[in-house]
């Protein structure tokens, strides 16, 4: 039996792009009952209909996620409530786990990864509170969650045993230098040498197991196809004529994972900013590769903007980081009620080149 085929599950994001995004990934998972809201007034009516999870934005028009948490988890405290959001704040995240929230995914190039752990975590924490039967017996033709859940856990064994084995002695090792360091004057400078050196080999470790997670989480993907499906989507869902020009075919293969994921979220965002802030009627899209570059262009006809006054919107922002950690350079072009065109090059040959920071 699919056990997510009886899940009941609500998203709720006044963003309708988003909101198709994730729902298209959660019936991709073998979901069959995924109920969309765009505001917390319309969930709050519908809470009788007792969802099993509930993925929330936490910045809606009319509520702020941590009042809705509360309302939600005093009427209907078995629900379990994920909360999505663009903000990456510690405090905010311990304030909402401490009033009940099941988990937290931040909306970047990660999130459906996290979609995934999230909900492999849920369905773990449902079968043993009894709300669902077992879903060891998956069938993998059907959805690709079980792959997903032993993927996941050959991850944390190795990451436990790592951490055991290897950065646990070490640090072990350093604490007692460093207690004799504190009772023996003599030799007082050696040993807190060698326990710097001890730390370094732990600080080395732990990025070594940084990257190797960096490495499950970031799979390449079918470029081409991935931005057919999410325009095909936004056509759909949007009542703005959006065409576009796709030829990745002399690189498909050489073209990193980061970048990858990098050009699918620099286009999802100016694709919300174009539906939330332009007024445009029309959005032409072209994605093409030279000898040793992608070029990215995307056009819309609609109001516009003043760049001097819009570039520290957390929007923009986001872009230009993307675009600056690729190593690439961009071009806008655009004035108030002149339409909005950007221009993007990014090198290809940067898979050994990109910097560690996350995006």
């Amino acid at each position: 039996m699919n056990t997510n085929a009886i899940c009941k599950i609500f998203l709720v994001d006044d963003d309708p792009f988003c909101q198709a995004i994730y729902e298209q990934h959660l019936l991709s998972m073998g979901f069959q009952s995924v109920s969309l809201f765009s505001s917390g007034e319309e969930l709050l009516q519908s809470l009788n209909e007792n969802p099993d999870l509930i993925f929330l934005d936490y910045n809606l028009g009319d509520y702020k996620g941590l009042d809705l948490l509360k309302k939600i988890k005093h009427t209907h405290p078995g629900i379990d409530v994920v909360i999505v959001s663009g903000q990456d704040n510690m405090e905010t995240t311990i304030q909402l786990m401490q009033n009940g929230a099941f988990d937290y995914i931040i909306k970047n190039e990660f999130e459906t990864e996290r979609i995934n752990e999230v909900v492999g975590k849920f369905l773990t924490a449902s079968e043993y509170k009894g709300k669902i039967k077992s879903f060891s017996s998956y069938d993998p033709s059907g959805n690709y969650l079980s792959v997903i859940m032993e993927a996941q856990e050959k991850v944390r064994k190795a990451i436990s045993n790592e951490l055991h084995d290897n950065v646990s002695q070490l640090l072990g090792v350093t604490n007692l230098f460093l207690e004799t360091a504190s009772r023996d004057e003599k030799n007082r400078v050696a040993l807190i040498k060698e326990s710097q050196t001890h730390i370094s080999s732990a600080i080395k470790e732990i990025r070594k197991l940084s990257h190797s997670l960096h490495s499950v989480f970031i799979r390449s993907v079918d470029l081409q196809n991935e931005m057919q499906k999410m325009f095909s989507l936004f056509n759909r869902q949007q009542h703005i004529q959006l065409t576009a020009e796709l030829d990745l075919c002399n690189h498909k293969d050489s073209i990193s994972p980061e970048i990858q994921h990098s050009l699918i979220r620099i286009v999802q965002e100016q694709l919300n900013n174009i539906v939330k802030y332009a007024h445009a009627t029309k959005i032409n899209i072209r994605l093409y590769s030279s000898e040793n570059q992608l070029h990215l262009s995307v056009t819309d006809d609609g109001v516009g903007f003043d760049l001097n006054q819009e570039k520290s919107g957390i929007g923009l922002k986001n872009i230009f980081e993307r675009i600056s950690i690729l190593g690439g350079t961009y071009l806008i072009n655009t004035s108030p009620g002149k339409g909005c065109s950007w221009s993007i090059r990014i090198p290809i040959e940067t898979k050994n080149q990109l910097k560690t920071k996350a995006i």
